[in-house]
């Protein structure tokens, strides 16, 4: 079992990442059953709009819509 944690607190397997069509409305699907936010939606030039979640059961996990024009 791997107990190591990095600057941030983040373990080093990194994180599960979903790719999405609407990054706004995924956070509110994970918040409605009782999830949470880590980090909240926020538009990234070059990259998209990702937030980091966490399930109501503690999984951690990122969704992303990317950006089109980034290709």
């Amino acid at each position: 079992m791997c107990t190591a944690r990095g600057s941030r607190g983040a373990s080093p397997e990194g994180a599960l990442h979903f790719g999405v069509d609407d990054t706004d409305t995924a956070v509110a699907g994970a918040v409605e059953p009782g999830g949470g936010v880590r980090m909240p939606a926020a538009s990234v030039a070059g990259v998209g709009r990702p937030a980091r979640m966490e399930g109501p059961y503690g999984a951690r996990f990122a969704v992303l819509r990317g950006d089109p024009r980034g290709t």
